[in-house]
């Protein structure tokens, strides 16, 4: 039998190994997303967020959101361009307030959060 014959429990190894990589690429994706979000989140309820900076934020998403803008969304390049660049700039803005300790704060609660998740499973 040389290294490439299939056998039952090679089979149940591998399809494990596939099941085992594809969840901790999951887990590493959702990580990652819910870290970021966290991140935005707590930089906009940070102390160094004034309440003009936060106000302009939800103008932001509500014009995104809004489905009548200055540029209409019927011109496909157009009109998706005015919101991309508007929410460019948003988080450009939002750029200033992300310090070491919002970075920390978000990594730790994402990960409690995964955790929490994983336990119920």
């Amino acid at each position: 039998m040389n290294k490439r014959t299939v056998t039952p429990e090679r089979a149940q190894a591998s399809r494990a190994h596939g099941v085992q990589a594809a969840t901790s690429w999951l887990c590493n994706l959702a990580h990652a997303v819910l870290a970021r979000i966290l991140l935005l989140y707590y930089a906009i309820s940070g102390d160094t967020c004034t309440p003009l900076h936060r106000l302009a934020l939800c103008a932001t998403l509500a014009y995104v959101a809004f489905p009548y803008d200055l540029i209409t969304d019927t011109y496909p390049s157009l009109g998706l361009l005015d919101d991309i660049l508007l929410l460019a700039v948003a988080a450009v803005s939002l750029l200033a307030f992300i310090d070491a300790r919002v970075k920390v704060l978000a990594e730790l609660k994402a990960h409690q959060l995964l955790l929490k998740a994983r336990s119920l499973v």
